[in-house]
């Protein structure tokens, strides 16, 4: 019943379901889509942005969705890495520095196909999209593939629009993006290291999606958020406690530090929602050492 009704209604979501369903990892990826749930509308959307920025080839759509095992089979080698010797692969932006950074793809789609990444991004829409004012900057950074600000710019029309990116290949992804989706007039791009970033503007709202581990000094990243911050403004936050990636280098054991480090800063939680990666963790939201997906909204304390 499920698929019957998702191939007419989401048939893009559907049809790729159908491939992914052909490995592994999402073998029962309809059953999946039932205990998310799934945000359908969403999920066809992105589909289709994919899609169109590879020049509507279902070829070439496909190779750019098996970046998505890629990075599957990568997480779980180094996860199992992390639970071993209670660290991450590396510890300094150097020793990631000339890294291949080839798995953008493979997170794009994992904002559809990863719970813990789709759950998120409905709180985003839910918590901060939708909750906006009339008008106003937003900012983005990492900017990453650009589907943040997209949907924060579609939904929010009298806004513009800032992304920052230290990679090239980002700011690449988010310009096509936004350009298929005909933002390009609303948003400026920068590609430069964000510690670096300067701007005669503040911001009413602010995006720092996954970005906190990936960098030596998070508080320094929080306080330039919060300089870059209008007093009445809002940032949308997530990170991940005790998860492992080839290019995180802060590990935060639990959720305590991350909160640690965001009072610190100069903010405050407005709202939080945290998540287990893993089924088997479920319930263990406040313990060291679990696999967790952290988001919050912030705002300055007044």
């Amino acid at each position: 019943m499920l698929e019957n009704s998702l191939e007419k209604k989401y048939p893009l979501f559907y049809k790729t379901c159908c491939y992914l369903r052909n490995t592994f990892f999402y073998r029962d990826i309809f059953s999946l889509c039932e205990q998310i749930p799934f945000n359908y509308s969403l999920a066809e959307k992105l589909c289709q942005d994919a899609l169109k920025v590879c020049n509507s080839d279902w070829n070439t759509y496909a190779k750019k969705l098996d970046n998505l095992l890629k990075i599957n089979i990568e997480f779980l080698k180094l996860q199992a890495s992390l639970e071993k010797n209670g660290a991450y692969l590396y510890s300094t932006f150097r020793e990631i520095e000339g890294l291949e950074q080839g798995y953008l793809w493979g997170l794009y789609f994992s904002q559809i196909f990863w719970a813990a990444h789709h759950r998120a991004f409905n709180f985003f829409l839910k918590e901060f999209v939708r909750k906006s004012g009339r008008t106003g900057r937003c900012l983005d950074a990492p900017v990453g593939s650009g589907m943040f600000l997209t949907q924060f710019l579609l939904t929010n029309k009298n806004w513009s629009g800032a992304g920052v990116d230290l990679s090239a290949a980002s700011t690449d992804f988010a310009e096509n993006i936004f350009r298929i989706n005909r933002l390009a007039g609303r948003v400026k791009l920068f590609n430069e290291d964000f510690h670096k970033f300067e701007s005669a503007d503040i911001f009413e709202r602010i995006i720092c999606a996954e970005f906190l581990e990936h960098v030596e000094d998070p508080v320094v990243v929080l306080r330039k958020l919060r300089a870059l911050l209008s007093d009445t403004g809002k940032i949308f936050l997530t990170t991940v406690a005790w998860a492992a990636f080839i290019d995180h280098i802060y590990l935060y054991k639990n959720v305590s530090e991350i909160r640690d480090h965001i009072s610190l800063s100069g903010l405050k939680i407005e709202k939080e929602y945290i998540q287990n990666i893993f089924d088997k963790d479920k319930g263990k939201l406040e313990d060291s050492k679990i696999a967790l997906n952290y988001a919050a909204i912030l705002t300055k304390f007044t």
